[in-house]
């Protein structure tokens, strides 16, 4: 009779294990049976190293790789090792950090932790990785996420000294020399200078720096007039493009990341598949949508539902309103569990997927005792346990609020209008979670002034990590720079003297990868692509204007983020909702289709998940399906 037992185990369960595998291996040998043997190494050492992401684990990873490439019944020392690296490579080059906002770096440290037999060989084996990706040809307008990734590992190996300084200045300026490679080559250096700008300038060789200098002035196209920019601001070059009339422009953003990750790259192949095929698996590109068709109520809500928030790992969606409930909804529109705030309205929500935190805006209800402002933050790991509350006694007002967990960033931002003689100050506020040790105690790192009144809305995006961008009733979107604390630039074109986004006050202003997306009181959705902008201190008009039905109609909120193709957005008009194209230059305003009972709807907040839209409106959220 021979029996088999597979046994399942988990990456923090090895070194248990494989002692018990040694015990029931002593007691087999007594009755003349094979002993049993864990056969998916694969499996166990993909678990570790996804779980890299979180700096916090990387000590424990090692700890696990050691055990793993020690256990003899997984294999040989040198098949489980070479398994590794199939498995690094594929988990810390996965595009989905893109889209989530994360980073290639923390996979990087790992390599140190290894045995210094492994260490050179996975050294030698990423950095070939990474060329070869780099070297590829491409045109000087290439969709920099089919090597975004690549370029930050490179920056990541020159900051653990992988790749010399000098080395790494040689190399970078071989690719700037090339026009096949420029694209590339730019944006390594970009991330080279983000991730270790002194480093590059105190350690690097005088003649190698020299020599990188007047390879990236040598670069006149204006397509990369944006990475020039923020790489001479880090660097203190001069640079032909950014010099108007002898005076030298100040752009201070940063250098484009790509848009939405479109598939994982091939090396060997320099074609890419469409990234609307590939985000809308549905849809063929020769039927694009041409609507939005109603599929159900979600009910549960007793007032207003003013606000909503997806997370796009658990599928959930966390609505809130008028009552003071928050509601969490899992995917199916099952309502899993209500989260009070006594005596406030929740007037704005988003959540932290890093974190896996709930940002909730309260204001002081009309039926309460009279509370200030404040800034609630619920766990979704702790059953939605509330872990914090900000509350601002000197603000009449927090308008919204918007995680930032781009590279380098791991907080929210808000609105906030605060009380200072002799009148309101209207702020855009950013608060570092990273910093906090109480996170009821948490006070902006940084806060900006310049609007001349409240502040509608706030976003962030992976293309200009450092970078705010806020919207306002006083017509004008703003963006601001973490870095300096100052205005980075305004978007818009001039009227009258003034530059203005909308013809009246600016309602919501939102991305969905390479797109900037606002709606206005003036009825039209205004459409920027991030990587053109190049200087926005003098205004930067947008690339278009769309206009929502025939007579004036307040856009109450635009959705860009989480749609399932580029380009498109949802965007609430008062009374009805409205799909738009906006890589169709006609024809692009594609009305939805109405519920059963005819009725028109208004909707104070849209939010994307995959190819579903929610629409929360008085007392119901609304779930439309894109056809």
């Amino acid at each position: 009779m021979k029996l088999s037992i597979e046994v399942e185990i988990q990456p923090e369960e090895i070194p248990l294990a494989t002692e018990l595998l040694k015990f029931l291996r002593s007691l087999t040998q007594q009755f003349g049976v094979s002993a049993p043997v864990v056969k998916n190494a694969k499996t166990l050492l993909t678990g570790i190293v996804a779980k890299l992401a979180d700096p916090s684990y990387l000590d424990q990873a090692a700890l696990d790789i050691h055990s793993i490439l020690r256990n003899t019944s997984l294999g040989t020392r040198e098949s489980i090792f070479d398994e590794l690296v199939k498995v690094f490579l594929e988990v810390a080059f996965n595009q989905e950090h893109i889209f989530k906002g994360g980073s290639v770096v923390p996979y990087l440290r790992l390599i140190p932790k290894l045995e210094e037999s492994y260490r050179q060989r996975m050294r030698d084996k990423v950095i070939s990785t990474i060329m070869q990706v780099l070297v590829l040809k491409r045109p000087v307008g290439a969709r920099r996420e089919e090597f975004f990734l690549y370029a930050e590992a490179f920056a990541g190996m020159v900051l653990l000294e992988y790749i010399s300084f000098d080395g790494a200045a040689t190399l970078i300026g071989k690719l700037l020399n090339n026009p096949d490679n420029r694209a590339a080559g730019l944006t390594v250096l970009g991330k080279t200078t983000e991730l270790c700008c002194p480093q590059l300038i105190s350690q690097c060789e005088g003649e190698s720096l020299d020599q990188l200098r007047k390879a990236v002035q040598a670069i006149t196209h204006k397509n990369f007039k944006f990475d020039i920019a923020y790489i001479c601001s880090r660097m203190h070059w001069s640079h032909p493009l950014l010099t108007t009339n002898g005076k030298a422009e100040q752009d201070m953003l940063q250098p484009p990341p790509p848009p939405m990750p479109q598939q994982t790259l091939d090396p060997s192949h320099t074609h890419s598949a469409s990234l609307d095929q590939n985000l809308m698996p549905g849809l063929s590109l020769s039927t694009p949508p041409t609507s939005l068709t109603p599929v159900t109520s979600w009910q549960g809500h007793k007032d207003q539902i003013y606000a909503m928030c997806h997370d796009p790992l658990t599928k959930k969606l966390v609505t809130g309103g008028k009552e003071g409930v928050c509601v969490v909804w899992s995917e199916e529109g099952r309502m899993e569990q209500k989260v009070p705030m006594p005596d406030h309205y929740i007037c704005a929500l988003d959540m932290h997927p890093r974190r896996r935190l709930l940002f909730a805006v309260g204001v002081c209800s009309d039926k309460g005792k009279r509370e200030p402002p404040c800034i609630a933050l619920f766990s979704q790991d702790k059953s939605w346990q509330r872990m914090g509350l900000i509350t601002r006694p000197g603000n009449s007002l927090i308008s919204c609020v918007r995680a930032v967990f781009n590279s380098g960033s791991d907080g929210f931002a808000t609105g906030e209008e605060v009380s200072s003689s002799p009148q309101m100050e209207e702020r855009v506020c950013y608060y570092d979670l990273a910093s906090a040790s109480d996170l009821s105690d948490i006070q902006p790192e940084v806060h900006f002034s310049g609007h001349g009144d409240l502040v509608t809305c706030v976003t962030s995006t992976p293309l200009h990590p450092m970078m705010l961008f806020s919207g306002s009733r006083d017509q004008g979107i703003r963006i601001w720079d973490r870095r300096t604390g100052n205005s980075a630039g305004i978007l818009g074109a001039e009227v009258m003297g003034k530059i203005v986004a909308h013809d009246q006050m600016v309602t919501w202003v939102d991305v969905g990868g390479t797109d900037l997306v606002s709606s206005g009181g003036d009825g039209c959705v205004a459409h920027w692509d991030l990587r053109k902008i190049s200087n926005a201190a003098t205004g930067c008009p947008p690339l278009q204007r769309v206009k929502i039905g025939g007579q004036p109609e307040m856009l109450l909120k635009v959705a860009a983020y989480g749609a399932p193709r580029s380009g498109l957005v949802a965007v609430a008009e008062l009374g009805s909702l409205h799909l738009v194209d906006l890589n169709n230059p006609t024809d692009n305003i594609f009305p939805a289709l109405k519920f059963p009972d005819g009725q028109g709807r208004r909707y104070f907040d849209l939010k994307w998940s995959d190819d579903l839209l929610y629409a929360s409106s008085e007392k119901t959220v609304d779930v439309y399906q894109l056809c």
